[in-house]
């Protein structure tokens, strides 16, 4: 008999290993391995091994929480811009592709920064889009690390995408990404600007249906 479900992990497919959708020849290879059974297994162990030296854990990591933590690292990497190592879209698109209700990917993702895994922070509060949807998500060389992904083919990858030497190692702090940050970072808040302002039109027009129907 299998168990429950836990609140906020659906059990659906995840839906972010999508053969149609456009990706480099170097995360189709490393999408397809790691999502099999085997593949999250070994990231699994990895996130139980990086638990357990971590000072931010006192108990040991319960299975609910490991899965999480691998869809949501395997949505962030199908995700992942390899130039700057930021993810192209928001938080909640990520939760939907991984499979996760919005608040569990949230905690998920402040996990995944206490291993340092990924450099995020929250979005500042807002009582139109109050669920920290548009966190700024970098990986990090132990995010590689976790999934078992050399770190010298992803600075290759890098450098292949930037035009530069395959044996160049492009740190991040590197003057050819500011460019590509701040498009990044424009582009996520012109979505998040549309998406308030879709959310304050829809309760408007919530508001003035239920002010008619009641004065009628």
């Amino acid at each position: 008999m299998s168990r429950p479900s836990p609140a906020g992990v659906p059990k659906n497919t995840p839906c972010y290993n999508v053969a149609s959708r456009k990706r480099r020849r170097f995360l189709n290879r490393w999408i397809t391995a790691l999502t099999t059974s085997a593949g999250r297994i070994k990231i699994r162990a990895e996130l139980r091994r990086r638990i357990r030296r971590s000072k931010y854990w006192v108990n040991e990591a319960n299975q609910y929480g490991l899965d999480t933590l691998c869809e949501l690292i395997l949505a962030i990497l199908d995700d992942l811009d390899l130039r700057d190592w930021q993810t192209v879209n928001n938080l909640e698109t990520l939760a939907e592709r991984a499979g996760l209700t919005l608040s569990r990917a949230s905690r998920a993702c402040d996990r995944l920064s206490w291993l340092s895994a990924i450099i995020t922070e929250k979005a500042p509060f807002n009582p139109y889009d109050a669920k920290c949807a548009c966190k700024h998500i970098e990986v990090t060389e132990d995010f590689f690390a976790i999934l078992g992904i050399p770190l010298k083919q992803a600075y290759r990858e890098r450098a292949r995408l930037l035009k530069a030497a395959p044996e160049e190692v492009i740190h991040s702090w590197d003057t050819r990404l500011i460019p590509i940050r701040v498009a990044n970072w424009q582009r996520k808040a012109a979505a998040g600007l549309a998406r308030m302002k879709a959310k304050r039109a829809r309760a408007r027009e919530l508001k003035q249906e239920y002010y008619a129907s009641t004065l009628a």
